[in-house]
Parts: structure tokens; C-alpha cells; sequence
């Protein structure tokens, strides 16, 4: 595997950690990357890579994920595979350990195909989970290399009903919504730079509902702000 294949920071779009562990995520052209890292990018085998267009196998993942939790279930998943690539097996698992007082852990694993062993086991709690979520919503955008305008117009379609996003593969139903975004941005638009908009948010539409899905996923109650601790710690110190 090749230097690029390590995925450099310097490379990168933008990178963030998820709280309460040690893993970071980041943004690249066309693929999201997590896993364990040094100050200057991910470690070899210890990281996952996924292309945009295979998040729909994220996705599904989590969805069983967050399903199996809920429901309470009794049977927990054991490597299920998520997806196969560079001679590497993803796979996920749920257990019930105790782990620093925390009952529930997701597995995620990496298998060498050719060895026939485990490289590396990325773990979190529900709690982890949900914020390893918002992080990803908040990095696919960045992985499209958009202008300010794209990214806009991207993060809008997003906040659409399911119903309004399938209808962007209709490419007069896109020019249509990229005209309403430009009247409210109050920006003109040429009949080119029409096109290509529209042409974008037909062809990302598959992005689009997975950012939505993806969003749907967090839970917002978990998701712990201590801005007002701090600052209140701030006035009275």
C-alpha cells in the first residue's frame, strides 16, 4: 500500500475527532476516512476508507446498529460484513461488555483477507456512536470539494422531505430548486452556471438522501453541549 493509501492530513479536507475516544474522522476528496492516526495521518491496516458511494453500506450497517439497541435484542451480531476492498473484510459487530461502566459497545473490524486475521477494532459505546454520526454528517459535504454556492445549495437539498429528494433525479425539478436558492441568496445565476448546478444536484442525489438518512440517525439529546458550562465557569471565575 502506498503513502496515499495512508491518507495524509495534509491531503485532506478537514478532519475532526469524535469525542470521548481517540479516533478522528476526516474528510477527503470523494471518501470519508476514520480510525486510529499519528500527527500526520491514519495508521496503516488501523483505518477505514469509504468512497461516497459505498456510504450506503455505512448506512445500512448502522441502521442494524441502532436497531439492535433498540429493540434490546438478546443475539448479538458477530462480524457482519459490511463491505469487501483492498483485500480487506469491513465488518461490524454488537456486544454487551462492561467497559468502563458502559454496557453496550460497537464493534467496527478490518480483516486481511489474505492472512485470515483481525488488524484492527475501532470500539465505541452508543453514546460514541451517535456523535461518530453528526461528525460524519457534518464531513460529506466537504468530501464534494464544493464552492460556497454548492455547498449551500447541497446542505439545503439535504434538509428536504425524502419525497422532495427522489424527485431531484429529475433534472427540470433541480433547476427548478436551484433557481429558488439562488432568489433567496439573491444572486444571479447564468444559464451555464444554471446547468451545472442542477446537473450536480441530479447527479448527487443518492449523497443527498444519505446525508439525510444519516442525519435522521442522531440523536440530538445525546448530544452534549458544555459551551453555557464553560462560559457560566467563565463569568463566575
Amino acid at each position: 500500500m502506498d503513502t496515499k493509501e495512508e491518507c495524509l492530513f495534509s491531503e485532506s479536507c478537514i478532519n475532526l475527532v469524535v469525542k470521548q475516544t481517540e479516533y478522528f474522522m476526516s474528510a477527503f476528496p470523494s471518501k470519508i476516512v476514520f480510525g486510529e492516526c499519528t500527527a500526520n495521518g491514519y495508521k496503516k491496516d488501523k483505518h477505514f476508507q469509504f468512497n461516497l458511494f459505498e456510504l450506503n453500506k455505512l448506512y445500512f450497517c448502522i441502521f442494524d446498529i441502532i436497531t439492535y439497541f433498540a429493540n434490546d435484542s438478546g443475539n448479538q451480531i458477530e462480524n457482519e460484513l459490511i463491505i469487501t476492498k483492498l483485500e480487506q473484510n469491513y465488518f461490524f459487530s454488537t456486544k454487551y461488555l462492561m467497559v468502563e461502566n458502559i454496557l453496550e459497545k460497537i464493534v467496527f473490524g478490518i480483516e486481511d483477507q489474505v492472512k485470515s486475521v483481525i488488524t484492527f477494532q475501532l470500539k465505541l459505546s452508543v453514546l460514541e456512536l451517535n456523535n461518530f454520526i453528526s461528525v460524519l454528517v457534518k464531513l460529506i459535504p466537504s468530501s464534494l470539494c464544493f464552492n460556497d454556492f454548492e455547498r449551500i445549495m447541497f446542505e439545503k437539498a439535504s434538509k428536504e422531505s425524502v419525497s422532495t429528494i427522489k424527485m431531484f433525479k429529475d433534472k427540470s425539478f433541480s433547476r427548478q430548486f436551484v433557481n429558488k436558492i439562488a432568489l433567496e441568496l439573491e444572486t444571479v445565476l447564468s444559464d451555464q452556471i444554471l446547468n451545472n448546478l442542477s446537473t450536480t444536484i441530479t447527479y448527487y442525489c443518492e449523497i443527498i438522501l444519505l446525508n439525510y438518512k444519516f442525519e435522521s440517525l442522531v440523536d440530538q439529546s445525546q448530544e452534549s453541549d458544555n459551551i453555557v458550562g464553560i462560559l457560566k465557569k467563565i463569568t463566575h471565575g
